[in-house]
């Protein structure tokens, strides 16, 4: 149960959003200030897009079928 948890794009997507949203409100916070909030804000896009892409490619397997 808990492992279907962690693995739920939905989770996913909710997770990366939330840290996405939170440090690029730090990032424009202190925009002087390179800190670790840039480099979370970096890896949270890139995480989202990944999961996003998972659907996209969901999408293509449902229509070839």
């Amino acid at each position: 149960m808990l492992s279907a948890i962690v693995k739920s794009r939905f989770v996913k997507i909710f997770i990366f959003g939330a840290m996405l949203v939170k440090s690029t409100q730090e990032v424009f916070e202190q925009i002087d200030k390179v800190g670790a909030h840039h480099g979370i804000a970096i890896f949270a896009l890139f995480q989202l897009l990944k999961v996003l892409s998972e659907f996209y490619e969901a999408a293509e397997v449902i229509d070839d079928d």
